[in-house]
Formats: structure tokens, sequence, C-alpha cells
């Protein structure tokens, strides 16, 4: 009987290797990066400094250009004028990929913490936990200023897929880079 359980919990095992090693086999993009960067187009009125990073990695094909995708993103946006003055800090669990143009990628994250200047939860409107939002990123190439932006349109807030329609103004990075592997 002692045998026969251990044969079964091999079978198991190499079933669940064989499985997993198909999915980890897939080598699409992978897009990481993180630093500081101005951030003068929030629509708040005020110059902020975003400092943050991040991982993407496709998970399995494109569908129309957009790769399932993990990873995390994490943010917060500080005063230009006074960096230890917290506006907002995000977390998110990276959804998808789409490539933008020739190195421009959209990252599209749910967002799954989210406070606010006063460091309290936001659970409604734009960049509520539970809601998408999205990273524009561009690796430059070594010796260049590589870019980045962000979304969080309320008219896309709950929706997870890549590819749509939304604005952005690519700023440089102050410091920090991204790498398109």
């Amino acid at each position: 009987m002692k045998r026969m359980l251990f044969v079964t919990a091999v079978v198991l095992a190499l079933i669940v290797l064989a499985v997993g090693s198909v999915q980890a086999g897939f080598k699409g993009p992978k897009v990481t990066g993180g630093g500081q960067a101005q951030n003068n187009n929030s629509g708040l009125g005020v110059d902020l400094i975003s400092i943050g990073g991040f991982n993407a990695q496709a998970t399995g094909p494109a569908d129309a250009g957009e790769y399932p995708a993990k990873g995390q993103v994490q943010a917060k946006n500080v005063l230009a004028s006074d960096p230890s003055t917290t506006i907002a800090q995000v977390h998110g669990s990276v959804v998808c990929m789409f490539e933008k143009r020739s190195g421009v990628w959209e990252i599209r994250f749910k967002i799954t913490k989210s406070r606010d200047a006063n460091g309290n939860r936001v659970t409604t409107g734009v960049a509520a936990e539970g809601t998408y939002a999205s990273a524009f990123v561009q690796d430059n190439g070594p010796g260049t200023s590589d870019k980045v932006d962000e979304n969080f349109a309320p008219s896309a807030k709950d929706n997870e897929s890549c590819g749509q329609d939304l604005g952005f103004g690519l700023e440089p990075l102050l410091a920090g880079n991204i790498k398109d592997h």
C-alpha cells in the first residue's frame, strides 16, 4: 500500500512538473524597470515626481497584440517642490502587456493597494483598490533617457484589457532605467 501511494505521488508530481514546464517554456516579452520620473502632466496642477518600479512578463502568446502577463507595479507620487510630501501610492498586479508602438509598452495592472496623501485606503473613484490603471514605458537604450507615464482614466478603470485608446505623454526618467528584455 505504501509503495502504491509513493508511485501515485511520483506520477502526480511528474504531471504537475510537465504542465508547469509548458507554461514556463513560453519566452514572450519581459519589461522591467524603475526609478524617479518627472510627472508634470498628472492633471493635479502641480509638478510631481513619480517614484517606483515594476516587472512585467508575458505568460502566453499575444491575442490582437495583447499579451496575458504577470508581475507587479509599485509607485508613489511626491511633490517636486517637497519630495517628503507623498500625494498618493499604489501597488498592483500586472494583468497584460501591449506594445503601443515600437519600444513603447503599456503595462496594465489591477490596483491591489492604494493610499491617499493622508495614508488612507482609496476604495472609491480613480485609483481605487480593485480598479485598473496603466503604466506606459519606453526603453531608449544605453546612454539615453528612458521614459514613463501613467493613466488612471476613469473611463477605463473597470476594464482589464490592454490596448485601449488611453492617452499618455511620456516623460523622462530622472534616475533609474527601463529594460525591454
